[in-house]
């Protein structure tokens, strides 16, 4: 809207022009910000997810060679 302003030569206070113009400035930063971080979120996501399905597969190697041990060695209790 400015730039159309400009354009056809209208005068605007500097102040706001300046103003108009660290808006713009901290909008980019915003953006290039908001883009690193969404990044940095999906790769964590992604070791995450990696991290999860190896943990997941041990857990499932682990109960299938529990299977084969007497059941009264299942329990923790020091009872019966």
């Amino acid at each position: 809207m400015y730039g159309l302003l400009m354009r056809y030569e209208v005068r605007v206070p500097k102040e706001e022009t300046a103003m108009v113009s660290d808006l713009r400035y901290g909008w980019k930063k915003l953006r290039i910000l908001a883009t690193q971080v969404s990044d940095n979120l999906t790769r964590l996501q992604v070791r995450r997810k990696h991290t999860h399905s190896t943990h997941t597969a041990h857990t499932h190697t682990h109960i299938d060679h529990t299977q084969n041990i007497p059941s009264n060695t299942h329990h923790c209790s020091p009872y019966p």
